[in-house]
């Protein structure tokens, strides 16, 4: 049997680039989608994997990045959805006023942080199924459990 295959959006720093190297340690193979593929560190290109572009507000993005790790690796595993963005949201005054700049950060917000994950699982999926183990993770900042008052 062959090593399973980890796609990782976002995996070029932080939580991301830690996932990426414990799944290699575990003997996963790696699928990086970023949105700057020559970001990569050197210590997670020692790890070999396939690097993608990714860019997340790209409608297309998802269905290119599952086509190349289904060439490459014929299979996918687990998909970790790491990229997001907080945005211009998070400097949102106490009491904001409503302007078209706000409904335009909460646009790119929810397309990258909402509607990028969703794309990129639901074109995974049928490799996901096939896979018979196939997981799905979303990451998300605290900013995903506060509430505006």
């Amino acid at each position: 049997m062959t090593a399973p295959v980890a796609m990782i959006t976002g995996g070029n720093r932080g939580i991301g680039a830690a996932m990426a190297q414990a799944l290699a340690a575990r003997g996963l193979r790696l699928a990086m989608g970023l949105r700057r593929p020559d970001s990569l560190p050197p210590e997670i290109a020692a790890l070999d994997p396939l690097v993608m572009p990714y860019d997340a507000a790209d409608r297309a993005a998802a269905r290119a990045f599952v086509n190349a790790v289904e060439d490459r690796f014929g299979r996918i595993d687990a998909l970790i959805n790491n990229a997001g963005t907080g945005g211009p949201l998070e400097l949102i005054p106490d009491a904001p006023q409503p302007d078209d700049d706000m409904e335009d950060a909460l646009d790119h917000l929810l397309e990258i942080n909402v509607k990028a994950p969703f794309r990129l699982t639901r074109a995974a999926m049928p490799a996901l199924c096939r896979s018979g183990r196939g997981r799905v993770i979303v990451l998300t900042s605290l900013s995903g459990k506060r509430l505006l008052a």
